[in-house]
């Protein structure tokens, strides 16, 4: 009997070969499966513990230390902390400190923490030197610049509940990436603290010292099949930990879900596409085995003729399908397995990296397992297709051509594709939006709507296709006729038609999900990013970043300052985005619609944001030189005006103008570090003198070396252009317009622990008074901010007081806008950076420099000659590629593969087909011939046969798939919810192209096919 069957299949070559590839692509898609399932699994993991704020991975582990031994508390949390937390995914880092204030005079300090942690020293650049014993300590470049010191300057550390010390500052310190693992999160590093050794610590004797211990989870954390359980094993042992009496802070159970988010989106849509493309390889094996089964048709007639038993005809004609199934399997899996890699490089995972979720072993025995599901099911296929042909009669069989067969069977079949289609799109569309068996079932209603429009659209085929051949015959087209009759009295076209529009719908369906997701992705990259490209870089303030990125650009075109930060340090603060907005319009890179969903336009952000303000007074010489009247007073004093100047790195220059005495008189006070690079004017401040004396007039103010004005006594007069420092909650230092100058009257100095007149005896003055200072009016106030607001159009309200980028208190006018902001989210606002810094004096926040596309190569160079030191760069590809590791891209990704795939098969299954009809074709077109109609007529009648098969399935294809993509609505793009900007799909002329290309790859299948058909 195998002698027979391999003798038939030698017989049927094409046959045998085009049921072996199909049986090859259905077990070898079957068997990798699995492998994408995993792969995506573990990138998606990866992506999505990657892309997690800071305060979902972060584990911090503090408790409360005596201070006898700062080095043994910290060995000692070291061996507890890591004994309980070591594990792949964490990594534990253990730092103590305590807070205090760090100052060189009463009037010259800071708060910041003292810490120390090992390993700091390799991961900072320094200048001077790290702290190696006692009392030496390592300040921030800011923080020197603050307090006037330098390498080898004396200071006083005082913690707040301790014994103050003398300490030598060794190094100033800069940089400190805070997406490091070594800072864990970066809090640490971004408060800039004073780093000592643990004896400095330990000398201060502070009794709420802490040890504070740290770990940022990495991917490899959640190597389980359940992110909440290895979550949960980490928390049962921060449990133990917190009953030694450590405080436990994390959000590991925020970031388990965000893992299992990915991991169900995966989940249910990967098995979905599989079976997509499984059902439409059994679809075109049916039909290839029906097709070939009626070459076979006069074979078994015969056998059955001569009376060859039942049992040894069924046996011969499933076996020459079997036969060819099961070697295909064979074929495909292996293909698969040798594919494994190449999966998992398309996929993003190299192989170096470490297993998650599942092992690879488990893997490919997952892949065996569903190549062979695939091989049963493409027997049965097969057993079912020729069982039909075997239960005919002896006639029948010898036909050249089948007969019609009618029955209730696929009436039914009808029936039930259309009643699960209509059940799934009710069921999306009425289940809540986190519902995870909506999304699989979201992504296989374009497979229902397809099949059911294919299989009730075709039903109308062949009667319309009969009525149509006859009035064609009428009107003398004697080739469209004969098109349309042979469509009408052959079975197999309405299933070839089937499916096609299947396969032509699930193509127009995954290339719109596609391209959505794709416009949607790179639309959140540029708006989550800003500009094409983004360098995180260590400046000494925010003034030395201004400075060096509009030295490095000085067109202004290609770079953009910029600093990133919050309105404060609670976790319900808001992110601030600091631009220099003179530059916005040519580096932005967003995109932009200015309307609720859309990105703002940066035109309209930048007027929003810099409204005309007071020109900043600039001294760019070696001295400065005031014009100075001082009062007469009994007692005589001594009046000295201090010029507060801020340099081009931000650091502060004080020059003290001191009068020699009663009258008028021009003063002079050296200011060195201004010299060619120019130092702003910040404010005057008035000391000396006493409370009812006659006012201090203010004439001229000019540098010298070079001689330049200033401000001159027209200047000094205008009102307009001075006004109380920020800081002061009632002003004592009273200015008036003195003619020729200007006028400051001390009103009176508040003492220590004074009560403030007009305010209630509960509110006392700090031990500090407020200054007796002015500010030169050089940016506006209120400080214009937008904010989001998606309620409606851009409103101003000002004058409201608001913490800001590390300072409060200062006077905010907020400007709503509907439309969308870069880098903020849901909530947050943008302010002008230069603005910002000129009203505070120094920001706080991740400073970076933005770039516009087509910036040239050596812009960054330029910027590390200025002083900026590369951190971190991120450009808008790399931003474009995390969110393609998410899982709903994933799978989109994967659903377009198959649709392609898919398509393929549609037009292999038309030459295919073409193949098997064309010995009959041939017989019956050379008889046609005889009876004299004319080969032009008959070439045409070949073609035009197979071109309106596919015409008529590409039409309803396309339209199935604009009802499927209509009713099943907009499936979620990214695992975390993100909806921002409204999703911009391809329009109308996209959609028509894509009909056109998908026209052209079956019309190239038709050519295909009706090559030898029309000899």
């Amino acid at each position: 009997m195998f002698r027979i069957v391999l003798a038939a299949l030698r017989r049927h070559p094409a046959q045998v070969a085009a049921v072996a590839v199909l049986a090859a692509l259905a077990a070898g898609m079957a068997a990798a499966v699995p492998t994408y399932l995993v792969g995506a699994a573990e990138v998606g993991t990866s992506a999505a513990v990657d892309s997690a704020p800071p305060s979902l991975r972060q584990v911090t582990v503090s408790k409360e230390i005596p201070a006898a031994d700062i080095g043994r508390e910290v060995r000692a949390a070291e061996a507890a902390v890591g004994g309980s937390l070591d594990r792949p995914g964490l990594r534990v880092v253990v730092s103590a400190y305590t807070t205090g204030r760090l100052g060189t005079g009463p009037d010259a300090s800071v708060d910041r923490d003292i810490a120390v942690r090992e390993g700091v020293c390799e991961r900072l650049r320094i200048t001077g030197s790290c702290p190696r014993g006692d009392r030496e300590v390592m300040i921030s470049h800011r923080m020197a610049a603050g307090l006037g010191v330098d390498v080898g300057s004396q200071a006083t550390y005082s913690p707040n509940r301790g014994t103050p010390i003398r300490v030598t500052v060794v190094g100033r310190y800069q940089g400190g990436d805070p997406d490091d693992p070594f800072w864990a999160g970066g809090g640490l590093i971004r408060g800039e603290p004073v780093f000592a050794t643990a004896g400095t610590i330990t000398l201060l004797k502070s009794t709420d010292a802490r040890v504070h211990a740290e770990a940022r989870a990495t991917p490899e954390l959640f190597s389980g099949i359940e992110a909440l359980v290895d979550a949960r094993a980490v928390g049962s042992r921060l449990n133990r930990l917190a009953r030694d009496g450590y405080d436990i802070d994390t959000r590991l159970d925020a970031l388990a879900d965000r893992v299992t988010i990915n991991r169900r989106v995966i989940a249910a849509g990967v098995p979905v596409a599989g079976f997509t493309l499984l059902l439409l390889c059994w679809f075109a094996l049916g039909l290839a085995v029906r097709h070939a089964g009626a070459a076979w048709r006069p074979d078994v007639g015969l056998l059955k003729l001569r009376g060859v038993p039942r049992g040894r005809v069924t046996a011969l004609a499933v076996g020459r399908s079997a036969v060819p199934i099961v070697a295909g399997a064979v074929v495909g899996v292996v293909a698969a397995v040798a594919l494994r890699g190449q999966v998992k490089s398309a996929l993003g995972r190299a192989e170096a990296q470490p297993e998650l979720v599942v092992s690879d072993r488990y893997v490919l025995l997952g892949g065996l397992g569903a190549a062979l599901l695939t091989v049963f099911g493409s027997l049965a296929i097969a057993f079912v297709a020729e069982r039909r042909m075997l239960r005919e009669p002896v006639v029948d069989l010898l036909r050249r051509v089948p007969a019609r067969q009618g029955g209730w069977r696929a009436g039914v079949a009808e029936i039930l594709v259309a009643t699960l289609a209509l059940a799934a799109v009710y069921q999306v569309r009425s289940a809540p939006d986190d519902d995870p068996a909506a999304a699989g079932l979201t992504l296989f209603v374009p497979v229902l709507v397809a099949l059911a429009v294919a299989l009730t659209g075709t039903r109308l085929l062949v009667p319309t296709a009969a009525v149509a051949a006859r009035r064609a015959f009428g009107a003398g087209r004697l080739s469209t006729g004969l098109a349309l009759l042979d469509l009408a009295r052959r079975p197999g076209a309405r299933r070839l038609a089937a499916l096609l529009v299947t396969a032509s719908a699930l193509l127009v369906t995954a290339t719109l999900g596609w391209a959505t997701g794709a416009s949607t992705r790179a639309d959140r990259a540029a708006l989550d990013l800003g500009a094409h490209r983004v360098l995180t870089v260590g400046a000494e303030s925010a003034a030395h970043l201004l400075t060096a990125v509009r030295a490095a650009d000085p067109g202004g075109r290609h770079a953009m300052a910029v600093v990133v930060g919050s309105t404060g340090s609670s976790a319900d603060a808001w992110p601030v985005v600091a631009v220099d907005s003179t530059r916005l319009v040519a580096v932005a890179g967003w995109p932009t619609g200015g309307g609720a969903g859309q990105g703002v336009e940066p035109g309209d952000l930048a007027a929003w944001l810099r409204p005309a303000a007071g020109a900043p007074v600039v001294a760019a010489g070696g001295a400065l030189e005031l014009d100075v009247t001082a009062p007469l007073a009994d007692p005589p004093v001594r009046i000295t005006v201090a010029a507060l100047l801020v340099g081009p790195r931000g650091n502060r220059v004080t020059a003290l103008l001191e009068t020699p005495g009663p009258g008028r008189h021009t003063v002079r006070a050296d200011t060195p570090g201004c010299a060619g690079h120019g130092c702003r004017l910040v404010g005057l401040e008035l000391i000396g003198g006493s409370e009812g004396t006659d006012p201090v007039v203010l004439h001229r103010l000019g540098q010298l070396d070079p001689p330049a004005p200033l401000i001159d006594g027209k200047g000094f007069a205008d009102l307009a252009r001075w006004r109380q420092p920020l800081i002061s909650r009632k002003p004592f230092l009273l200015a008036s317009n003195a003619g020729d100058g200007l006028a400051l009257r001390m009103d009176r100095v508040v003492q220590q622990g004074e009560s403030v007149p007009g305010e209630s005896s509960t509110q006392v003055r700090p031990g500090v008074p407020d200054p007796l200072r002015l500010e030169v009016v050089d940016a506006p106030l209120p400080l214009p901010v937008v904010i989001n607001d998606a309620r409606g159009e851009v409103r101003r309200a000002g004058g409201q007081p608001g913490e800001l980028l590390g300072a409060g208190g200062i006077p905010l006018r907020r400007i709503a806008t509907p439309a969308v902001l870069p880098r903020i989210g849901t909530r947050g606002l943008v302010v002008d950076l230069e603005y910002a810094d000129r009203l505070l004096v120094g920001v706080d926040g991740v400073r970076e420099v933005w770039l516009a596309d087509g910036a040239p190569a050596g812009l960054v160079e330029r910027l590390r000659a200025e002083g900026l030191e590369i951190l971190r760069t991120d450009t808008l590809a790399d931003a474009t590629d995390r969110y393609a590791a998410q899982g709903g891209i994933a799978v989109l990704r994967l659903h377009l593969v198959v649709a392609l795939a898919g398509l393929l098969l549609a037009a292999a299954s038309v030459v295919l087909v073409a193949a098997i009809d064309r010995p009959v074709r041939t017989a019956e077109l050379a008889a046609l011939r005889v009876q004299g109609v004319p080969a032009r007529a008959v070439v045409r009648s070949v073609t035009g046969g197979y071109a309106l098969v596919t015409g008529v399935a590409t039409a309803l294809g396309v339209l199935a798939a604009l009802v499927a993509h209509r009713l099943a609505g907009d499936r979620p793009i990214f695992d975390d919810g993100w909806e921002l900007l409204t999703p911009t799909g391809p329009g109308w002329p996209a959609i028509a192209l894509l009909a056109v290309a998908l026209g052209g790859v079956l019309g190239g299948a038709v050519v295909l096919a009706a090559r030898g058909g029309d000899r």
